[in-house]
């Protein structure tokens, strides 16, 4: 399970039609999970974090390095849970799927980041600009004081 899943759940939750929500629907309803269903993930969960990008099918998972040669490991996370053996080289059937999986997740990833699963093909224009929180006015006042502190380190001590 993962934040994804929160949407999809809450939906079910509510007993919204599947049908009236914009598609693609990365996440899954967890609620077989809190009514003691049993319950598997069908889906691979893709996970992007700044130049690695990574998803998990099952057992398996594949995983870009993000160094500029593209690297990419591939684990059995039921053999080797900690992934300290990358199967990539040895086991090119699974891997050569989970690239494809990996690389179908990140263009549908980018495709919704530029709006084009969207009724429209765009992202609102009217949107508000992202703006990092420790660019706003109403922390100014407070970010001397912030930089001190672990959690904050990384951000304001640029």
């Amino acid at each position: 399970a993962c934040t994804m899943d929160i949407f999809p759940t809450i939906c079910h939750i509510a007993g919204l039609d599947p049908s009236v929500m914009l598609l693609p629907q990365d996440g899954l309803s967890l609620l077989p999970v809190f009514t003691n269903e049993p319950a598997s993930r069908a889906k691979p969960i893709g996970f992007h974090y700044k130049k690695q990008a990574a998803i998990v099918d099952g057992d398996w998972k594949i995983l870009s390095s993000g160094s500029p040669a593209g690297k990419l490991e591939l684990y059995n996370l039921a053999a080797d849970p900690n992934e300290t053996k990358d199967l990539s080289e040895s086991n090119l059937v699974q891997f050569d799927r989970m690239r494809h999986l990996l690389d179908e997740w990140n263009d549908s990833v980018e495709a919704s980041f530029a709006g084009l699963d969207y009724p429209e093909k765009r992202v609102s224009a009217s949107e508000p600009k992202s703006t990092a929180w420790y660019e706003l006015e109403q922390y100014k006042p407070f970010l001397e004081e912030w930089k001190n502190r672990p959690e904050y380190k990384t951000y304001l001590n640029k």
